[in-house]
């Protein structure tokens, strides 16, 4: 049986550090950065211009929306998984 709060939290969690490690590759090393993003999204061609960083608000707003996000999708995959095995 998977705990929905736990997972929920321990997700949220390695989605924030991904994103702090994102937004520092972003900073140090745009070029890379652009590569590995074209490659995630199947033929979308980036630009250099798209790499000028983030705003401290728009940080914010990633970091905790992505995160929430991240939290319902494994709270509701534990409850779903919980249903659907029987428990």
């Amino acid at each position: 049986m998977l705990r929905p709060i736990p997972l929920g939290n321990a997700a949220a969690v390695l989605s924030a550090l991904l994103y702090v490690l994102c937004a520092i590759m972003v900073a140090i090393a745009p070029g890379t950065y652009l590569a590995v993003a074209e490659s995630w999204l199947h033929g979308v061609q980036l630009t250099a211009a798209d790499a000028v960083g983030i705003s401290a608000g728009g940080f914010l707003l990633g970091i905790t929306t992505l995160a929430a996000t991240v939290w319902v999708s494994a709270a509701g995959l534990a409850v779903l998984y919980n249903r659907l095995g029987g428990r």
